[in-house]
């Protein structure tokens, strides 16, 4: 049986995980998490040291509270079952 022995490029795996495709692919993914929930909410992109990033938060209390109240967004990231 042959060993075989994979090496990372760290540099290139780093640019691919900041890149422009990756973050679209995340915007694509909150916008469909957006429309699943019934509340108000929004989505902030930036990129960070490692990797690029979404964040969904609400923008009002009372979708805060019914989120916290019936964890909207959990189950509409398809956990909560």
């Amino acid at each position: 049986m042959s060993s075989v022995k994979v090496t990372l490029n760290y540099q290139e795996v780093g640019a691919l995980l900041k890149s422009s495709e990756v973050m679209a692919e995340l915007n694509a993914q909150a916008d469909a998490i957006i429309g699943r929930c019934a509340g108000n909410y929004e989505k902030s992109e930036y990129v960070g040291r490692t990797r690029a990033n979404v964040a969904i938060m609400t923008t009002d209390e009372e979708t805060f509270h019914s989120n916290l109240k019936s964890n909207e967004l959990l189950k509409a990231l398809g956990g909560g079952k």
